[in-house]
Order: C-alpha cells, then sequence, then structure tokens
C-alpha cells in the first residue's frame, strides 16, 4: 500500500512521473502493471527503459503518455494487455519506442466483451511528430496502434504489425482509430495478416509522407471518406 492507494505496479507513483539521465532502468512486473502513474508519463531524450509484464500492461498512465526522446523497450504476454496504455493521448517527438503483446483475446466481464492485446493504445488521440515507433502484436485480436480519438502522424517513421487472426468478435489490425487519420509527413508501414492495414472510423487524410500497407483485407480505410493532396 502506498496511504490508502493500491500499488499499481512494479514502479507506481501517484502523481507524475518523469524519466530522465543516463544509466538504465529495468522493470519486471509478474502481477501488475510495470510502470503506471495516476497522473502523467514523461520520457525524456537518453533514458533507456525495459519493461517486461507478464501479467498487465507495460507502462499506463491516466492523464497521457509523452515521449520526447531515448529508448524504450516493453514486452508483454498478458492476455488483453497493452505495452502502452493511457487514458488520455500519447504523444511520441524522438527516440525509438518498440513494443511486442504476445497475449490473446481475454473476456472482460466489466464491460461484458472480448478485448485483445496492444502495442500501443490511448482512449484519447495518438500523435508521432518525429522518432522511431516499432509496434508488433501477436495474438489473435491483437493491434499494433489503437487510438480512441485521431491518429496524426506529422514525422518520424511507425511500423505497425499485427500478426494474429480475429477472436472472439476482436479483430486484428495494425492501426486503427476511433475518429480521423490525418498523414502530414513521415513514413509508415503497417502490416495486417488477417484484417486492415490502417483504419479510420472517420474520415483519412493523407497530405505527405510515404506509406508502404500489407494486409489481408483493406490496406486503407476510412469510414468517413478519403482526401489530401497526398500522393496514396
Amino acid at each position: 500500500m502506498v496511504g490508502d492507494e493500491d500499488q499499481k505496479g512494479a514502479f507506481f507513483s501517484e502523481g507524475k512521473l518523469a524519466f530522465s539521465g543516463s544509466g538504465k532502468l529495468n522493470v519486471y512486473a509478474q502481477g501488475k502493471n510495470g510502470i503506471v502513474s495516476d497522473d502523467y508519463i514523461l520520457v525524456r531524450p537518453n533514458t533507456n527503459i525495459y519493461i517486461n509484464s507478464s501479467a498487465s500492461n507495460g507502462m499506463k498512465s491516466n492523464d497521457g503518455i509523452f515521449i520526447r526522446g531515448g529508448v524504450l523497450n516493453i514486452e508483454v504476454s498478458g492476455n488483453a494487455e497493452k505495452g502502452i496504455n493511457t487514458e488520455g493521448n500519447i504523444t511520441v517527438d524522438g527516440g525509438r519506442t518498440t513494443i511486442i503483446t504476445t497475449g490473446t483475446t481475454e473476456y472482460d466481464s466489466d464491460d461484458n466483451e472480448y478485448k485483445g492485446c496492444a502495442a500501443m493504445k490511448a482512449d484519447s488521440a495518438v500523435t508521432i511528430n518525429n522518432g522511431e515507433v516499432l509496434l508488433k502484436s501477436t495474438g489473435n485480436g491483437g493491434k499494433g496502434l489503437k487510438a480512441g480519438t485521431t491518429f496524426t502522424m506529422n514525422g518520424g517513421t511507425l511500423k505497425a504489425i499485427a500478426t494474429g487472426k480475429n477472436s472472439n468478435s476482436v479483430s486484428a489490425k495494425a492501426v486503427k482509430a476511433a475518429g480521423d487519420i490525418v498523414v502530414n509527413d513521415g513514413n509508415i508501414m503497417a502490416r495486417s495478416a488477417c484484417h486492415e492495414g490502417m483504419e479510420s472510423k472517420g474520415k483519412m487524410t493523407i497530405n505527405g509522407g510515404s506509406i508502404g500497407i500489407y494486409s489481408y483485407d483493406d490496406g486503407m480505410g476510412g469510414m468517413g471518406g478519403m482526401g489530401g493532396g497526398g500522393r496514396w
């Protein structure tokens, strides 16, 4: 216990967490989350963090996760768990982030539905401005990147791979956004072995950048239409 607060992870804070400086932090979580904050988490340049979580999320926060640089490696093996998970926004401004999830779908009795893994998940927006983001989900129903609202790519590199099959009504997709997807610049490689490579429940707008997709189903799909002045 931390005061009257349950310990929610191997490395837990009720307030903000900011990681900076040289050296390396290794976190091994076997019962709960790896690194978790009830506020936000900030990863600064030169930071080197490795997280291995076998039962829950790798890194989790309530108010957002902001990656400004450094090296972040996360491996998650629990069913329906996430590599990075936040109720707020995820913003990547630099560094190299590598996340692998290997679990399959699992029934959530609280929400009365099956859920799958995701390497990177935000209940709100995901924005990549720079850096390298490498995401892989190998279990059935898994997703590489999942945005609760919009996904915006302004620069850098994103490689998102989902190698699993659809399972218990949960689709395996490389990139999914519940809102719009906007690609202004950067490089995207999305690969899905069973479903869409990149799917937007809103509008998909391609203004620039380079996109390569390999998928079993649609390569790119925007339920609200497709637009933009880029080449795609």
